[in-house]
């Protein structure tokens, strides 16, 4: 089974995209802390890894970073309403 990790610091968003992959067939971890989702990224091995740029301790933009230092899934980058220079940022992660 495909696993994706589901780095998101709001709850219910979360929660709502958790079972809509579950439904569609993948298996979901739900991580708040951004140095847990390091952790998790290294001792799982996801898919892929599903950020958002708004996480709280760690800005999204430098777990990003940390992420691509140790893996090769494929990164998709959540946002609700970031800057024109985020986006650029995230796209050069």
């Amino acid at each position: 089974m495909q696993t994706i990790e589901l780095v998101y610091d709001a709850a219910p968003e979360s929660t709502g995209l958790s079972v809509t992959l579950t439904r569609s067939g993948f298996q979901c971890t739900e991580i708040s802390d951004p140095v847990r989702a390091i952790e998790v990224a290294v001792n799982q091995a996801p898919t892929m890894i599903l950020v958002d740029v708004n996480t709280g301790p760690m800005s999204g933009l430098r777990l990003i970073t940390a992420l691509r230092q140790i893996t090769t899934a494929p990164l998709i980058v959540l946002a609700s309403a970031p800057s024109e220079a985020d986006q650029v940022r995230a796209l050069e992660l």
